[in-house]
């Protein structure tokens, strides 16, 4: 079986994983898409790869986790302003000489770090084969009940869940601590979700390390004494429509075990839907909560026309699909984990449309080295909407210090247009280091400016539009 690697680090700061991305991508030695005579081809091989990589898109725009790291990262726009309304070219001059920037950044990291947990214990996620020999012997998970404040005001109730994981690799037994989040628990519902479609499509299935992707399945071998990848996904899927997903998860164990116990001739996927009946309540609340804040984002944009453009898609999307959540919070892992066909597979995207970028081998300098397409309509003007959004958050995360406690200036930062490898624009042919390091440089105030330089126009509270297809 095919292995391949852990894919969320193209957008991190330090170890963080940003789950809040608009753009779909596949890496070179998954090559899903393919162009011949200005054709575009998919290998069918590589069609679950692609479903796990949508679906955390799918994620974004449906689950209150999903959400919430949207949400964050718009906070966390709003505070970076500040620090570029000294130059007001769209360099920062950092946080350091402005209080009230550098607490903003610090609360919304302490959120997001709280939000998201880590990927696994420490010594199962570095990045060599070793992550793939893992096997977790046993999993010990404890909730702590604690206030934090993330400056609102007052203390938020922020529960702090810790696994004991002990694990064998490579003959040799360790034991560490890490903290569960919505990443671990996304990522064992993803790769749950991409082995089910394999098995259903009978296409090749890829191997993926231990953490994070198979940590439900041991948990639920563990405590259920259940072989079930839709069991897996279920259960995920359930803690994810929680603010908190890891205090969730915990509740949902606990609870399953108790009904399980009393409705013993219940096949597992009833007596999840007895947890579903449960929560209902809880969930509506959450959602309610969720309409408030899309109302509030798009209303914080008004007068910048790309992102609040996005965001009032956003607002439709998450709007949608939490309402079909509502009336089944596990819909999409129904239609996925029985009868699944290319097609009903296929309305995912077609209900749900994003942007696909598809890297293809060779040195990133070579000139529109990959392919970038669309599941919008053609001519659908959200797709410069929501490329802008992608490029301000890039943008914008590429100024956060590894500690979380400032934003960096412009001189100290740096990271790629998230479509450097993809623009025909003649500015990315002639000016590749700009574009691979600080591409905010480009950003003209009395010109017309590409999607990068529009998120910049827009996160200094500017608008210029120019046509990606011209030059």
């Amino acid at each position: 079986m095919q292995k391949r690697r852990k894919h969320w680090s193209k957008w991190e700061i330090g170890d963080e994983y940003w789950p809040d991305d608009f753009l779909v991508s596949l890496s070179w030695d998954t090559p899903f898409l393919s162009e011949q005579d200005s054709n575009i081809r998919v290998d069918e091989c590589y069609l679950a790869i692609f479903a796990h990589e949508y679906m955390h898109y799918f994620h974004n725009v449906s689950t209150v986790s999903g959400f919430k790291s949207i949400l964050l990262t718009q906070k966390l726009v709003t505070a970076f302003t500040q620090t570029l309304m000294v130059n007001k070219d769209g360099t920062s001059v950092g946080s350091t000489a402005l209080d009230e920037a550098s607490t903003a950044v610090e609360f919304v990291g302490r959120e997001r770090t709280f939000l998201d947990g880590q990927l696994g214990p420490a010594g199962t996620c570095t990045e060599t084969d070793d992550d793939f020999d893992v096997e977790i012997l046993s999993s010990n998970v404890e909730v702590e009940e604690r206030e934090v404040d993330f400056g609102e005001g007052q203390p938020t109730k922020w529960p702090k869940v810790t696994a004991t994981v002990e694990y064998t690799v490579n003959g040799r037994v360790a034991s560490e601590q890490f903290v569960v989040g919505s990443v671990v628990i996304e990522e064992s519902v993803v790769f749950a979700l991409e082995r089910l479609i394999a098995q259903q499509l009978q296409i090749p299935l890829f191997e993926c390390p231990t953490f994070p992707y198979k940590y439900l399945d041991h948990l639920v071998e563990q405590e259920l004494k259940i072989n079930s990848l839709a069991v897996v996904a279920a259960l995920g899927t359930l803690a994810l429509l929680s603010p908190h997903p890891g205090a969730e998860l915990a509740e949902l164990f606990e609870s399953y075990k108790t009904k399980a116990a009393f409705q013993s001739k219940l096949e597992p996927l009833e007596v999840i839907d007895l947890l579903v009946e449960e929560r209902s309540e809880q969930f509506e609340k959450a959602v309610e909560v969720i309409r408030a804040d899309l109302k509030d984002l798009v209303t914080i944009r008004e007068g910048r026309e790309f992102t609040k453009g996005a965001l009032c898609f956003l607002q439709e999307t998450v709007s949608r699909n939490l309402e079909a959540r509502l009336e089944d919070p596990i819909f999409d892992v129904r239609r996925l984990a029985s009868g699944l066909t290319k097609q009903n597979l296929s309305n995912f995207h077609i209900e749900n449309p994003c942007d696909l970028l598809q890297a293809r081998s060779g040195d990133e300098r070579t000139f529109m080295r990959d392919l970038l397409t669309s599941f919008f309509p053609n001519g659908n003007k959200v797709t410069t909407y929501l490329r802008t959004l992608q490029a301000q958050q890039v943008y914008v995360k590429a100024h956060v210090e590894r500690g979380w406690d400032a934003f960096k200036t412009s001189e100290q930062a740096e990271a790629p247009c998230p479509y450097l490898t993809c623009c025909h624009l003649n500015k990315r042919r002639d000016s590749f280091d700009t574009c691979s390091t600080k591409p905010w440089e480009h950003f003209e105030r009395n010109g017309q400016n590409c999607w990068y330089g529009v998120g910049v126009a827009e996160t200094l509270g500017e608008s210029s539009l120019r046509s990606h297809t011209e030059e």
